[in-house]
């Protein structure tokens, strides 16, 4: 089996819970990284990308929001893997670009086989919650400061929670988020990940897989739970931002303001939807054009 993963560093993915899909979906996950999946708002003047509540993380013209999303490419590294699967549980993906526990038991639905007792023991692990996605609302509701502070004390024992949870960090650095305010959400959010993680090694498996409509629609993609699975990378690719700079960025502000317009359309007839403009980098074009192998 042959699996992608996407990335800004640099190093050799340690395991535990790293992310492996297609080629298109690791693209796409370093373009989401770029825009944050937000919003890209055009009013005939300039570009904004926002975050999910709506604040602003940058506000440019068109030539120089792409000339900083070809700066951030350059720094990217797309890796082809063969990784040694043995045992995996199928997820129903719903926690969006947030650490799988954050979907608690919406993680599981028909098509993943769960025995009766196993259930049993996946709902104690994400007590006090339920059939719910982990929202800030919802954690607010039902955990103490006082615990959300003791399990990140706990987790700073644990090489793979430290591991995720300065990914987080950096990931909301790029986001432009204040990392005070999501911290303990985040705390909430990679403990029961951990939690899942380390149950479900110990019931052999040694991965996860979930469709990623997301990224890549109808793709697989996969959660490598063993370090030992990666195995060395076979093929690394870098983004030719140059050719991007040649033929997606003269189509950026066109191709940006008539996605706008479909997206007015549709505010008409459902007013409550967001004035969404996805993959907007890529100008229509297919990212995997814009690959090149690159020494590792």
């Amino acid at each position: 089996m042959e699996l992608y993963q996407g990335s800004l560093s640099q190093k050799q993915p340690k395991g535990g819970l790293n992310h492996f899909g297609s080629l298109l979906a690791a693209c796409q996950r370093i373009e989401s990284l770029f825009s944050a999946q937000a919003l890209h708002i055009f009013d005939g003047k300039i570009f904004g990308i926002f975050k999910h509540n709506g604040t602003p993380v940058k506000v440019a013209s068109p030539s120089t929001l792409y000339s900083d999303f070809l700066e951030f490419m350059g720094k990217a590294r797309i890796c082809l893997y063969r990784p040694k699967l043995n045992k995996g549980l199928k997820l129903h993906d719903c926690w969006e670009d947030d650490p799988i526990g954050s979907g608690a038991l919406c993680i599981f639905d028909d098509t993943s086989v769960i025995s009766p007792a196993h259930m049993k023991e996946l709902e104690a692990l994400f007590h006090p919650f339920g059939k719910e996605i982990l929202y800030m609302d919802v954690i607010d509701r039902k955990l103490s400061p006082k615990t959300i502070k003791a399990w990140e004390q706990a987790g700073r024992t644990n090489s793979i929670f430290k591991d995720e949870f300065e990914k987080r960090k950096n990931r909301s650095t790029v986001r432009g988020e204040n990392w005070d305010e999501i911290k303990p959400y985040e705390v909430v959010w990679t403990h029961y990940t951990i939690k899942l993680r380390e149950w479900a090694l110990l019931k052999g498996y040694d991965f996860f897989h979930y469709q990623n409509d997301g990224e890549d629609e109808g793709s697989q993609s996969y959660i490598v739970l063993a370090p030992k699975s990666i195995g060395e990378p076979i093929e690394t690719y870098a983004f030719d931002t140059v050719k991007l700079k040649d033929i997606a960025m003269p189509l950026f502000e066109g191709h940006t303001l008539r996605e706008h317009q479909i997206s007015k359309e549709k505010r008409k007839e459902h007013p409550n939807s967001p004035s969404l403009i996805r993959d907007t980098f890529w100008c229509g074009l297919n990212p995997t054009d814009f690959l090149k192998q690159h020494p590792g």
